[in-house]
């Protein structure tokens, strides 16, 4: 059991990378695929996406506390990608991991704008980690040694609620946003 823990970590970071990469390089398929958590859709009669949409927008952006700390870029001219910055070390910020990242798509055949947020790969991999981390310990131990789980089960269930409610609210604004150009 020990050494599936161990080739499951190397996978969990294998996936780390990947989704960095990913990330970082705006890939069309990250940004339009993946499972969605989150969606607004609002109908717009013309929309064209360009640097200049991209500039107003996260001109717009800056001026609400938590959207400075979202980049976004033109992917086509029918998909924004946006994620929060990978890298920003400014001490007096609350930092965390996401749990989604998002893309802003027109739909030119229906005049629809659709803000959606995709669950990010590492999150859902970290969480399957650490219960079957947990779990395995649990079951390795003998009956005298066993911790007791229940913090370690529900602490991340808590802590996902609470980053998915502040990323929820923030996507909410940046469809706000959207809907105003």
């Amino acid at each position: 059991m020990e050494g599936y823990i161990f080739y499951f970590f190397f996978i969990l970071m294998g996936i780390v990378i990947i989704e960095m990469i990913l990330s970082a390089t705006w890939n069309h398929f990250y940004f339009s695929k993946g499972l969605t958590i989150f969606e607004i859709g609002f109908t717009k009669m013309e929309s064209n996406f360009s640097q200049q949409y991209i500039y107003n927008l996260k001109t717009n952006a800056e001026h609400y506390h938590g959207l400075d700390d979202f980049n976004f870029q033109l992917i086509n001219d029918t998909l924004i990608g946006f994620r929060e910055k990978m890298f920003d070390f400014s001490f007096f910020k609350l930092r965390y991991s996401p749990i989604m990242h998002g893309s802003i798509v027109f739909d030119r055949n229906k005049n629809l704008i659709i803000v959606k947020g995709t669950l990010n790969c590492f999150f859902s991999a970290f969480i399957i980690y650490w219960y079957v981390f947990i779990i395995s310990i649990n079951l390795i131990n003998t009956s005298s040694q066993k911790i007791e789980m229940i913090p370690f089960l529900v602490f991340p269930l808590i802590l996902t609620v609470v980053i998915l409610f502040i990323q929820i609210r923030r996507f909410k604004k940046i469809a706000e946003i959207v809907k105003v150009f």
